[in-house]
């Protein structure tokens, strides 16, 4: 709950959550599009998998490859800030 959060908290979590959304605009239109499928309208695999004609295996593998881009670009982002 955003009740629970200090204000230095609710600030870190704003600029964690724009980091991320920064390095989700870096990613292949269909990485994007099933990661924001998955986590932004929290549909399952199997209706993603309908929708876009894709097994749901190799969607768990798009969305996992995008994932770990926007985790390398996080802390790549969160590295050079730190050194300078």
């Amino acid at each position: 709950k955003a009740d629970d959060k200090t204000p230095e908290e609710c600030i870190e979590l704003s600029e964690l959550k724009a980091e991320i959304l920064e390095s989700m605009k870096k990613l292949p239109q269909r990485e994007r599009e099933l990661i924001e499928y998955k986590f932004f309208k929290e549909k399952k695999l199997r209706e993603i998998a309908e929708e876009f004609n894709i097994s749901q295996s190799r969607i768990s593998r798009i969305i996992q490859s995008g994932l770990d881009k926007i985790i390398k670009n996080f802390f790549s982002f969160r590295f050079s800030r730190l050194n300078h």
